[in-house]
């Protein structure tokens, strides 16, 4: 015998679950256009009872957690944040070499220097020297500066990473605690209440990706877990692993594990690559310049001993620091005193060596972490070093915009699947409304009869 109130019971929550069905089928109408999120489908089963009400059980399930093309935007979304670091590092020195401004590349004030070489050769007037002594202190000037923004910004590399890995655990703090709160939804939680943590998860695992690239694992419980590329675990269901950044040696540890070698992609690899590889590259390059550049002129300078009457003169060192880029200077002291002997009018063979080790003479570089030895002068060491530098940037950009547009690409793929059944959302919502409709109208009618009989009676 059914009971009086068992038909009541039926449709309210009957009533209650096409409710919660249409939140589920308008929130997806909602996200349509955002393809990092999952979009969800409600499965109803209808069983008839008495007055042909309906006693609906409600299913929700997350579509596409597994989809491959998640995991795939994941990845696809650290290589987008590595380019967006690595060329917002690199516009600025861009910038200080004087791409833009051909004239104020280290190339050009290099020539300035040869040419003005030249002309003290031909005639060594006062001016022609002093013309010397400008343009070299300009070059010279130009590499510190170039040398110093390169040192800043590799320290600066070091306060944003210090900066950023904060960031990583407590996003894994935050899936582990998203793992803990699906075990608690098992435990009592209705369907929208997980479907809202699941979504959760989601943005906070593509979140995760931009910093570093991960692996990820969905159980059959709703939990996931994340690893690296190598298998290191970084949150495994409900408990999640410190992640540290030591500067003493540029490495990023889960634990006392070394992970640094697993990242491929991500705003933390880039900046460990600009600090740990790339920077110090440029820097080293244009210190092995530097080198070259103060040992021959120091040599040539010394070499040339020039008698004044009875009074020998040894010209002394035109540059000293000469082991750094940053820190190479032309030597105030000593300097005029060697020019007013090198740049004799009687002798200039010291100015034709000058010209000679800049333009003529090829010296076996050192291999450098950038590219391989080569023998070269020191001009066109110069010009090779500016080219690579420009290389970088502009395979940067290229690799920004090529990286960005398979980031859309796919991302609007995902959208393109939810967006094809938009049309049959709006159809399931308004099936669902017209449930709903019926299931208000039989529950208005069911409460005329009742009132009817009660007045019989």
């Amino acid at each position: 015998m059914i009971n009086g109130f068992q038909p009541y019971v039926i449709l309210k929550n009957s009533l209650l679950t096409i409710e919660k069905a249409m939140g589920v089928v308008s929130t997806n109408m909602a996200m349509k256009e955002d393809s990092s999120r999952p979009k969800n489908t409600v499965y109803m089963n209808t069983q008839t009872v008495v007055c042909q009400a309906y006693n609906l059980s409600l299913t929700v399930k997350s579509l596409g957690q597994n989809d491959p093309r998640f995991n795939d935007l994941g990845d696809q979304h650290g290589n987008v944040r590595y380019q967006d670091i690595l060329c917002d590092y690199l516009k600025g020195l861009e910038h200080e070499l004087g791409q833009k401004i051909p004239e104020n590349t280290l190339i050009h004030t290099l020539t300035d220097v040869v040419n003005a070489l030249g002309n003290v050769e031909a005639n060594p007037t006062y001016e022609n020297k002093e013309l010397v002594r400008l343009t070299l202190d300009k070059h010279i000037h130009q590499l510190n500066r170039i040398a110093t923004y390169l040192n800043n910004l590799k320290d600066k590399t070091d306060g944003d990473i210090q900066n950023m890995i904060p960031t990583i655990p407590d996003l894994l703090d935050k899936i582990a605690d998203a793992n803990r709160s699906h075990g608690d939804c098992h435990c009592g939680c209705d369907d929208i209440e997980e479907l809202s943590k699941t979504g959760m998860m989601r943005s906070l695992i593509h979140e995760l990706s931009g910093y570093m690239d991960i692996d990820v694992k969905y159980h059959d419980d709703g939990m996931v877990s994340i690893f690296t590329k190598s298998g290191v675990p970084l949150v495994d269901r409900q408990i999640s692993y410190p992640i540290s950044f030591h500067s003493s040696d540029g490495k990023v540890y889960v634990g006392d594990i070394d992970i640094t070698s697993d990242l491929k992609s991500g705003a933390l690899k880039a900046l460990l690559d600009l600090k740990n590889t790339i920077l110090p590259g440029f820097l080293q390059e244009l210190d092995t310049y530097s080198q070259y550049l103060g040992h021959h002129f120091n040599g040539i300078n010394i070499a040339n001993r020039i008698k004044d009457g009875d009074n020998a003169i040894v010209p002394a060192r035109m540059f000293k620091n000469i082991n750094s880029a940053m820190t190479i200077a032309i030597d105030t002291t000593y300097v005029g005193h060697a020019f007013e002997y090198i740049c004799h009018e009687r002798d200039t063979r010291p100015i034709h060596e000058m010209i000679d080790v800049l333009n003529y003479k090829q010296y076996d570089f050192p291999k450098s972490l950038l590219h391989d030895a080569r023998k070269t002068t020191l001009r066109d060491y110069m010009t090779i070093w500016l080219s690579h530098v420009f290389t970088t940037i502009k395979n940067a950009k290229d690799d920004q915009v090529a990286d960005k547009q398979a980031y859309d690409g796919l991302s609007n793929d995902l959208s393109q699947q939810f967006k094809t059944d938009y049309e049959q959302e709006m159809m399931r919502y308004q099936e669902l409304f017209q449930t709903r409709k019926f299931l208000l109208d039989t529950l208005k009618m069911m409460k005329q009869m009742q009132e009817a009989l009660s007045n019989l009676m």
